[in-house]
């Protein structure tokens, strides 16, 4: 443009010189080719840090979580209503703080560049431990090798991150006769759950790791050991079989849950991009929409007064075309107004 536009201060009066450049582009009877606007907005490039708040059954928080922020970009009204026009997929995940119904304090939330207006905090939970004991028994089995004594067993649940640990799910069963019963119970995987893995000892607490069991009955033996475990499928429920004792109970079931879901949903929306705490106390039952997993912050460029739409475009574009202007998605042109004219009321309403 032949001058240079000057940001206005809100309530202030903008140059008529500037009013005109803009009005003239608007119209067309200013060629400028095009306007660039602010690109993309990057995610955030460090996670918050994450504790647990209050002493146990202080709070509503009863799983390990993990937190991630977003960056929201649009405009803060003079009202301050804000209006979203786009944001980032999240930032870097923060440590695991596992809550016993407590609150988690949030700090060094990340904050954004100047096209910032606000942040999103969300999080993602853990599978839950296993809650309840396992319910188990004895079949007749002549292949066995287990001896009269009394086994104890649990288990945990497992997903591509990691493992919960065996929660309550530690019960016991005495065999009567060596060499002549094998061990079965039962396990339902609840959503996000990919298999279990067993712990069996002869002393309560004392359980080793002994197999992997995947959801479709693979099993997979851990923790030195190489036999005795078969696994069937019934829908999401896999029975177990046990017919010999762990070789090997040195490899101890984990004692912290690295099971993270990868289930980000919405904890809160920080409308400012100062705030550097939160304190959470919403529990997993009532967390919000999914974090977005694509950026949709950024204008790329204005194309002046078209008649038609661009051949091509990126996501964030806006074009005027004939007389009326629009922005592109990424799948199709959306109208934003139907007139300049409108756009530029609506701009100084925001003043």
């Amino acid at each position: 443009m032949s001058n240079s536009l000057q940001p206005v201060q809100k309530g202030g009066l903008p140059k008529s010189s500037d009013i005109n450049q803009v009005i003239g582009f608007l119209n067309g009877t200013v060629d400028i080719g095009y306007v660039q606007l602010p690109g993309p907005t990057n995610p955030p490039s460090s996670a918050p840090t994450v504790a647990t708040n209050g002493i146990a059954g202080s709070g509503n928080i009863n799983n390990t979580e993990w937190y991630a922020v977003t960056f929201v970009t649009g405009v803060m009204a003079s009202n301050g209503v804000m209006q979203v026009t786009g944001e980032t997929p999240i930032g870097p995940v923060s440590s695991a703080v596992t809550a016993q119904n407590q609150s988690i304090l949030l700090s060094n939330i990340p904050v954004g560049p100047s096209t910032v207006i606000a942040r999103r905090i969300y999080r993602s939970p853990a599978l839950p431990n296993p809650s309840s004991a396992l319910n188990l028994s004895t079949v007749s089995n002549s292949s066995s090798t287990l001896a009269a004594t009394t086994y104890y067993v649990n288990y945990a649940l497992m997903n591509s991150q990691g493992t919960t640990t065996p929660g309550s799910s530690e019960a016991s069963i005495t065999i009567s006769t060596a060499n002549a019963y094998a061990i079965t119970f039962s396990v339902t995987l609840p959503n996000g759950a990919t298999g279990i893995l067993v712990g069996m000892g002869t002393s309560s607490g004392g359980e080793g790791q002994y197999a992997q069991i995947s959801s479709s009955g693979t099993v997979t033996y851990v923790g030195g050991n190489s036999a005795g475990v078969s696994a069937s499928v019934s829908g999401s429920t896999l029975t177990v079989t046990i017919t010999k004792p762990p070789s090997s109970t040195s490899t101890a079931m984990p004692s912290s849950n690295t099971a993270n879901t990868n289930n980000y949903r919405l904890v809160a929306t920080i409308s400012d991009n100062v705030t550097t705490t939160y304190l959470d106390n919403i529990p997993d039952a009532s967390l919000g929409q999914t974090a977005p997993t694509t950026n949709t912050t950024g204008s790329y460029w204005v194309y002046p007064n078209l008649t038609s739409f661009p051949s091509t475009a990126v996501v964030g574009q806006i074009a005027m075309v004939s007389g009326a202007m629009y922005f592109y998605d990424g799948t199709q042109w959306n109208q934003l107004a139907p007139s300049w004219q409108q756009l530029i009321q609506a701009a100084f309403i925001l003043m």
